[in-house]
């Protein structure tokens, strides 16, 4: 990537709707690439059938919330990306413009 890339990538906040298999993937990469801040929102709860495609799952996180479980494991990857949980139940259209990019993954 170029420069502008890199700067507008650094600069970038990030909601990620859906932390499943394909959803931790790309919470994983967005970290590492270095984002300003990602923000994930998945309120279903772990299921032990969660464990084979969530990677940062654990079989103690059974029965807890799912974007709770990844936040720390993800935040560890990149202490310069700021990560955090959706607060809400429900993200609604209003709520999207505090973000650059949003993106819903479904599983």
């Amino acid at each position: 990537m170029g420069h502008d890339a890199m700067k507008t990538m650094m600069s970038s906040s990030v909601l990620l709707i859906g932390v499943h298999g394909l959803g931790v993937e790309i919470a994983k990469n967005l970290v590492l690439s270095g984002v300003k801040s990602l923000t994930l929102h998945d309120k279903s709860l772990t299921t032990i059938r969660d464990l084979s495609a969530q990677y940062y799952l654990r079989e103690d996180d059974i029965g807890g919330v799912v974007d709770g479980a990844t936040l720390e494991r993800l935040a560890d990857l990149n202490r310069n990306v700021q990560v955090s949980v959706f607060p809400k139940k429900e993200v609604e259209i209003d709520d999207l413009s505090a973000f650059n990019v949003w993106r819903y993954i479904h599983t």
